[in-house]
């Protein structure tokens, strides 16, 4: 019964913010300048207490906010807004990133001209995976790592390209 009234107060507070989500992504979505802006992100950040979830919703409703001021005069491709999405992306998330990283859409799969999205590397993609294995290898001289992972990377060193992936030598 007290595990039953957990779940119950869980799914409330998951109700709750995704309701107060939507609210603020409607009220972002009005934003058109830069003072109406500034007073949205100030009430985001004032008039709530945030925890470890809610901060995110209300972080991601003020870049909404900021998008469309931003975006208000000159509209943006969607070129553009690939670009944009994917700087923030790497500033975000692989900041420290050496190799590079494919952000991969499944939906794609369902046409055969984008096998080679599900299939392949770039050439310049695999040099970078076997120098930053080959760091690796080097780094750890007397430190102990699983054997796995070390006779994984002295695999990749030695140019078996993992995971049945294969290397594409140029566009296709």
């Amino acid at each position: 019964m007290e595990n039953e009234d957990k779940v119950d107060k869980v799914d409330k507070v998951d109700k709750e913010l995704n309701e107060a989500s939507k609210k603020w992504i409607g009220e972002a979505e009005k934003i058109k300048t830069v003072d109406q802006l500034a007073k949205f992100i100030t009430h985001l950040k004032k008039d709530y207490d945030h925890d470890y979830g809610s901060i995110i919703l209300a972080m991601r409703a003020g870049m909404v906010a900021t998008f469309h001021v931003m975006d208000e005069d000159e509209g943006i491709t969607g070129f553009q807004a690939d670009i944009l999405f994917k700087s923030l992306m790497m500033e975000m998330l692989y900041r420290d990133n050496k190799c590079g990283v494919r952000l991969i859409d499944f939906d794609k799969m369902l046409y055969p001209q984008h096998k080679s999205s599900f299939t392949t590397i770039s050439k310049d993609t695999w040099d970078k995976v076997q120098a930053e294995a080959k760091a690796k290898v080097k780094a750890l001289q007397g430190i102990p790592a699983a054997p796995e992972v070390k006779a994984h990377w002295q695999s990749i060193i030695d140019g078996k390209v993992p995971f049945g992936l294969k290397v594409k030598e140029k566009d296709e």
